[in-house]
């Protein structure tokens, strides 16, 4: 008879995962180095200042459309996620990664402006 002594023990706590995050001084060292006339460049800092100002996650913002922004009620509708199987082969969820996820978010007026630009 085979027996798996493994499941016999406790597993070792992992314990709570510290994740550093931006204060604004961070935020704004950053943004301040990014030359915004170069389209990409810009691109970048709406990218960063989105994120940072909203905290969607990663794979929502990639997922995020022109008509997911209401630019006269200054919110951002959050219902989507990029799915990410590889660098060529991915799609848009229709869903967040918790049900709680799909969200609607207020933006302040800077937001609002630089998503117009």
């Amino acid at each position: 008879m085979n027996v798996n002594v493994a499941s016999k023990v406790k597993a070792i706590p992992k314990g709570r995962a510290h994740v550093e995050y931006w204060t604004k001084n961070d935020f704004e060292k950053v943004i301040t180095t990014i030359y915004i006339e170069d389209f990409y460049d810009h691109l970048i800092f709406v990218m960063l200042w989105v994120y940072f100002n909203t905290g969607v996650r990663v794979n929502e913002g990639c997922a995020l459309w022109w008509k997911d922004v209401n630019f006269s009620k200054r919110e951002l509708r959050v219902s989507h996620m990029l799915k990410l199987k590889s660098k060529t082969n991915w799609h848009r969820q229709n869903y967040t990664k918790t049900e709680a996820g799909s969200r609607i978010i207020t933006l302040d007026d800077d937001t609002i402006e630089i998503l117009k630009v």
